[in-house]
């Protein structure tokens, strides 16, 4: 119960610590986290992982590389033992540590590991869901580095789709898949194409605005 506890109080810190970017606080809070698992219930025990994920997370953040890609496989590993290697949740790992691959121009790496939590999360959980969006831009740019314009471009315009269909057509994920998508045309020399992108997400999040500042106003009537 004590263990229970301590646990908790640090979750709070960590989130906390996060939320203001202050990185520097979470990850002494995580490996004490991991630790109190380690000792509690063994270094095999699935509840590792979400904080092998997390920690993970944050060292990409960070640029930490190495450090990243230890604990992503390491949560792969459990994740898979666990859930199964076509699990929606080793997908979810699998997108984290293709991303970090990816950020150290590991690229044939990093494009299987993507296309491996596309088929697990387009089988599992559906063509259309929003995580399917998800590794798709990822996937979109990573094509894009390599040169693979049409390709990518393909994975853009599905990317624009999905998220449209999942969320409706003024959210701020259609805005960044927007914001994804011009910067692609704008690599492509079609800055036209481009600036009318760019214009329909700053329309999008200007509405945004507009209503959370109306919700913010009504609240303090």
């Amino acid at each position: 119960r004590g263990a229970n506890l301590a646990h908790g109080h640090r979750v709070e810190a960590i989130v906390v610590a996060e939320a203001r970017k202050r990185y520097d606080l979470a990850e002494p809070l995580y490996l004490d986290a991991l630790n109190i698992a380690h000792q509690t219930m063994g270094g095999d025990d699935p509840y590792q992982t979400p904080i092998l994920n997390n920690l993970g997370d944050l060292y990409y953040a960070e640029k930490k590389y190495r450090e990243a890609e230890k604990d992503l496989k390491r949560s792969l590993e459990l994740t898979e033992t666990v859930a199964g290697a076509d699990a929606p949740e080793s997908a979810q790992v699998m997108n984290s540590l293709a991303r970090v691959y990816d950020a150290e121009g590991r690229r044939a790496e990093a494009e299987e590991l993507y296309r491996q939590a596309l088929k697990i999360w387009e089988t599992k959980l559906g063509p259309d869901h929003p995580n399917v969006a998800v590794v798709l831009n990822n996937l979109a740019g990573l094509l894009a580095a390599e040169g693979k314009m049409k390709e990518a471009e393909a994975m853009y315009e599905r990317t624009l789709a999905v998220v449209q269909k999942a969320f409706g057509p003024n959210d701020p994920e259609v805005a960044h898949a927007l914001e994804s998508y011009a910067g692609f045309l704008r690599k492509t020399n079609r800055a036209d194409e481009a600036a009318r992108m760019d214009d329909a997400a700053k329309a999008i999040r200007t509405l945004i605005q507009e209503q959370q500042n109306r919700s913010s106003d009504g609240g303090t009537n």
